[in-house]
């Protein structure tokens, strides 16, 4: 096992330019926008699918039987992952979560964790993004309403729930280079840092009543994909997966509620 976290240390979260430039540079042209557009029929087709099973039965586990279900199928078909096995990597990112640009000059161990950060982040964040989604527009009916009854709103919308519950709640490792000072405390050089996300985007000096969901805030400059050069690669592909998931769900179950009082509810998942 050691072996093999030593192998996915050299991926892209965890590197800086001129590594990062080069292992970004081999993969961003698969996420772009206009590349993952034409995957919108895709997304469609397999959320109607899953929300037609939960339909017959009754019943929809959220998170397993749909949330995770499709940014999981997704990347496993972009990555040429059979249907067979992506239940292995369900259980194996759950676990380790829990714990040039010439592609013949990549190492074996950059293969390697380029393959396993594209297989953990293509769809951990998005089954958040999913869940916590389905969460907010619950706790805010009016705003539930307003997702069901302006399509327009949708693009807006999306920003705001990734905004309101971030998908992923603090930044990777970061270590200081220089002394600085925030908010009365000296880091030293050499500190390990953490970016908390979620706070960030509740800063009531950038936004205007954070604690409220307003899906048609203009003003909305989040964090929720991270910033600069280590910016979201797959944020295209999250948002597209968002949209689509969520406004397919209370179409199509319009009276779409929790099974359980929310105070019940945990984070994680198994």
């Amino acid at each position: 096992m050691l072996g093999f976290l030593q192998a996915i240390e050299r991926n892209m979260l965890d590197l800086d330019a001129p590594d990062h430039t080069r292992l970004r540079g081999l993969v961003h042209l698969a996420f772009t926008p206009r590349l993952v557009e034409r995957m919108r029929s895709r997304v469609e087709s397999l959320s109607d699918e899953l929300l037609s099973k939960a339909i017959a039965a009754g019943r929809l586990e959220l998170t397993q039987d749909y949330a995770l279900t499709i940014p999981s199928t997704i990347i496993s078909e972009m990555l040429g992952i059979p249907a067979e096995d992506h239940h292995r990597f369900h259980r194996w990112s759950s676990v380790i979560v829990a714990a040039t640009a010439s592609p013949n000059l990549l190492r074996d161990d950059e293969l390697v964790a380029m393959v396993f950060l594209l297989v953990v982040a293509g769809h951990e964040t998005t089954v958040n993004l999913i869940g916590n989604g389905a969460l907010a527009l619950l706790q805010f009916p009016e705003q539930l309403r307003r997702f069901r009854d302006e399509p327009a709103l949708g693009a807006s919308a999306i920003e705001e729930l990734l905004c309101f519950h971030s998908p992923v709640e603090v930044s990777t490792e970061r270590y200081v280079r220089e002394a600085l000072e925030i908010a009365g405390v000296v880091i030293p050089p050499g500190a390990l840092v953490y970016g908390v996300l979620a706070s960030a985007n509740r800063d009531a000096n950038e936004f205007e009543e954070p604690d409220q969901l307003d899906l048609g805030r203009e003003k909305n400059r989040h964090l929720a994909f991270g910033q600069g050069i280590h910016y979201c690669l797959g944020a295209p592909l999250a948002r597209l997966e968002g949209q689509i998931a969520l406004r397919r769900s209370v179409e199509r179950m319009p009276a779409l509620r929790l099974a359980v009082p929310e105070s019940s509810l945990v984070g994680g998942r198994d």
